[in-house]
């Protein structure tokens, strides 16, 4: 497979919608073999399991219950004349942050464990062969300030699945990429 193969797959997976991908055009993508070279993983283990970080739960839920805590706090004790705009517009900002961090927090196809062993990699209850993956990738998709990593499986075949990594921090995405050169045949 050729390279300009490999970044047409990749422009394809491109989750993001028309707008962002012009504010922000960047997408940087690598091998697992190059996106972590210094990261050591060692195991004597025949299967590897990769669950979704609980420290991004646990944020999410400080900074809704701190948001909560000032609103109601800033409508108990006024210390200055706020106006019943600034209130709504509060009111909004919070409802919005509590959407958007509720469907992260419960959207279903970012919950999944990673298992990674000699046959394959799984997600869940789908496991792909090694001996049908050409090539894995993690893409980085930029998000105005932020970004997404994604994992790309190739296979041989030509057709390719992602997974988005955002229940996983980037420590733990490091370490699965290693995990990963580590468990795939040579």
């Amino acid at each position: 497979m050729e390279d300009n193969e490999i970044d047409q797959i990749v422009y394809e997976t491109d989750p993001r919608d028309p707008l962002s991908k012009i504010v922000s055009p960047s997408i940087d993508y690598m091998s697992t073999e190059n996106y972590a070279p210094n990261q050591k993983f060692t195991t004597d283990k025949e299967l590897t399991i990769f669950k979704p970080s609980i420290s991004i739960k646990l944020f999410n839920i400080f900074f809704i219950i701190f948001l909560w805590t000032c609103y109601i706090g800033v409508l108990i004790n006024p210390k200055t004349e706020i106006t019943s705009n600034i209130f709504l517009i509060g009111f909004i900002v919070i409802i919005g942050t509590l959407i958007s961090i509720f469907f992260t927090f419960f959207k279903n196809d970012l919950k999944f464990n990673i298992y990674i062993d000699k046959e394959g990699i799984q997600f869940d209850r789908t496991l792909y062969d090694w001996s049908n993956i050409y090539l894995t990738i993690i893409a980085t998709y930029a998000y105005n300030r932020s970004s997404k990593e994604y994992l790309i499986l190739i296979f041989k075949d030509k057709t390719y699945i992602s997974y988005q990594l955002d229940n996983y921090t980037l420590n733990q995405i490091k370490i699965i990429t290693r995990c990963i050169e580590h468990y795939k045949p040579k």
